[in-house]
């Protein structure tokens, strides 16, 4: 039996292959909030890297990176990274909870490099999009400020 499955060169190559071929692929590969975020950052007049999904340290992956302003955006969905106020901790299942590990290790890292980002949860996002999108900027683009 073949192996159909698609073969990538790399992790960050897939993920924007997805994103590229539009709404109807995001769409099913669960990826409608990050193309929701590309497309909203586009109206706003912002350049977004052409591969939307970014890898930082070669593992984790970012929604947008805006290059003319080094920031990197994160829109954590409430399911998978079990928003708090959705989700008690004892209630986590294996997924939310490698999610969790994982966004606190990749917040670490961006800290410890003075990586510009910013998250912000999928449920602000559509509320006000262009305000929560605005806000993020800021946070990222404030956030070592007070080092310089």
């Amino acid at each position: 039996k073949r192996n159909r499955k698609k073969k990538y060169c790399s992790k960050e190559c897939q993920l924007g292959i997805w994103i590229q071929a539009g709404g109807d692929t995001a769409e099913k590969q669960g990826r409608v909030l990050e193309y929701d975020v590309i497309s909203t950052l586009q109206e706003m007049g912002y350049e977004v890297e052409f591969s939307p999904q970014k890898l930082i340290e070669n593992r984790f992956p970012v929604d947008a990176y805006l290059p003319e302003i080094d920031v990197y955006l994160q829109a954590d969905g409430i399911y998978w990274h079990a928003k708090p106020e959705f989700y008690l901790d004892e209630e986590l299942d294996e997924n939310q909870l490698k999610h969790r590990r994982n966004d606190l290790e990749f917040e670490k890292i961006c800290l410890d490099k003075k990586i510009k980002f910013a998250r912000f949860w999928q449920d602000d996002f559509y509320s006000n999009p262009r305000y929560v999108l605005q806000n993020a900027i800021t946070t990222a683009l404030n956030r070592y400020s007070f080092f310089q």
